[in-house]
């Protein structure tokens, strides 16, 4: 029991530092801040994020079906504060991190955090 907290904690430090370093809140402004509290509550990790205007955001991460550990994380869903649907969908097999916000697709490199190009992102315009 106390492992699974700890491998979703990671799990749920992992997608706040990606949100932060790689996505945007709108299709207008880069997400980036500083990540608050991480705190459990009943069915998921509560991840308070702040944006460059100081705005709060809290990132729900589901605890339960969450995934294994690390990269073998299968499907998780987030929701910013503001109404906007994230999926984050992962697999051992696979290269790349799907999120979707609004209308915008980001395409995000699944590498090693000390490298250089982790933060790289590739948007693409969807309809």
């Amino acid at each position: 029991m106390l492992q699974n907290n700890r491998i979703q904690l990671i799990i749920a430090m992992l997608i706040a530092f990606l949100l932060l370093s790689s996505c945007t809140a709108n299709s207008y402004g880069r997400l980036m801040g500083t990540v608050g509290e991480i705190r459990p509550e009943a069915d998921y990790w509560l991840v308070e994020v702040y944006d460059t205007k100081g705005r709060q955001h809290d990132i729900r991460v589901p605890i339960s079906g969450a995934g294994q550990a690390g990269y073998n994380l299968k499907t998780v869903e987030m929701t910013l504060q503001s109404g906007v649907d994230i999926d984050v969908v992962t697999g051992p097999r696979h290269t790349v991190r799907r999120l979707q916000i609004k209308k915008s697709r980001f395409v995000l490199p699944l590498l090693p955090p000390s490298t250089p190009d982790s933060s790289a992102i590739e948007r693409e315009r969807t309809d």
